[in-house]
């Protein structure tokens, strides 16, 4: 999987869609040739002549034109991820202004874009290539809000029963319904600043061999077992389950105080990936929900 040249691949096309007219054509062609990632960077000129023997521009003199080329490419940048490139830091106005600093604003951008965005776009992009050959469905999530004190039998849910609301800091059982008798479940959440892993963690669900019985957690002897699960803000919440028959050793996989429930990033999800890549059999469930005020 060449993750760089797809990152470059995409956000090209967010800058110069397909649609947009001819007069982009060189911006096109010349932001992957300059923000390729690489250790030694050629100069403007050398771009030029390279774009200039692409089949686009064949014979084509870019080289005269090549300043205001970099000039439209890093305007279009920030008029595109201005917003995203102000949150993590990055000055924008003197990149459209051309004021000179200690860096050139292609530098600035393409810093940036390796370093802040890519790992970013990476993970996502892996997310929703689980999610897309997951399967999804209904209800094999479901969440009953309890009292934390009350200690009755907790009973689950009917499977023709309404969703309930997730509320806002408001405690709950949830209930995982998967239909599966045998393998072992790995649940992931994902929401809009939290990556965690739910099962197996010892804050959630120590335990994640499946029997054909619908899984209630937090489990007995959970760290969350008294407190239950809550959400404190709301948001979409997203789960991804997935089912292998034989368990991934991983040493983030395995249930642990020090990480209670451990922080699934670019490079653990990744490692995931290719694991499953190399899996012959596994199934994934995905499900979202909107958490809100009540």
């Amino acid at each position: 999987m060449n993750y760089n040249q797809n990152f470059l691949d995409d956000i090209n096309q967010q800058l110069f869609p397909q649609n947009f007219t001819d007069k982009h054509l060189r911006e096109r062609i010349f932001f992957p040739l300059r923000f390729q990632r690489r250790e030694s960077q050629p100069s403007h000129l050398e771009i030029a002549k390279q774009m200039s023997q692409t089949e686009p521009l064949q014979g084509v003199n870019c080289q005269t034109s090549i300043n205001t080329t970099v000039q439209n490419v890093i305007r279009r940048l920030v008029e595109v991820f201005g917003e995203e490139m102000a949150n993590d830091g990055v000055n924008t106005a003197p990149l459209i202004q051309r004021q000179r600093g200690k860096k050139g604003a292609w530098e600035v951008v393409y810093q940036w874009l390796w370093e802040d965005k890519f790992p970013r776009w990476q993970l996502d992009w892996i997310w929703q290539g689980l999610v897309k050959q997951a399967d999804s469905p209904a209800d094999w999530i479901r969440f009953t809000p309890v009292n934390p004190g009350d200690r009755k039998l907790v009973v689950p849910l009917g499977k023709m029963r309404e969703q309930p609301v997730i509320g806002v800091n408001i405690p709950s059982m949830m209930h995982i319904d998967l239909e599966c008798d045998a393998g072992h479940l790995l649940l992931l959440n994902r929401g809009s600043e939290s990556q965690y892993v739910m099962c197996p963690s010892a804050a959630f669900a120590p335990r994640n061999r499946l029997t054909g019985e619908t899984i209630l957690m937090p489990q007995l002897g959970a760290i969350c077992e008294q407190d239950k699960i809550r959400f404190d803000s709301p948001g979409k919440e997203e789960f991804l389950g997935i089912v292998v028959n034989r368990w991934l050793e991983f040493p983030w996989l395995k249930p642990n105080e020090a990480e209670p429930a451990p922080i699934w990033n670019t490079e653990r999800l990744h490692q995931l990936w290719v694991s499953l890549e190399a899996e012959e059999k596994w199934r994934g469930f995905y499900q979202a929900f909107d958490v809100v005020e009540v």
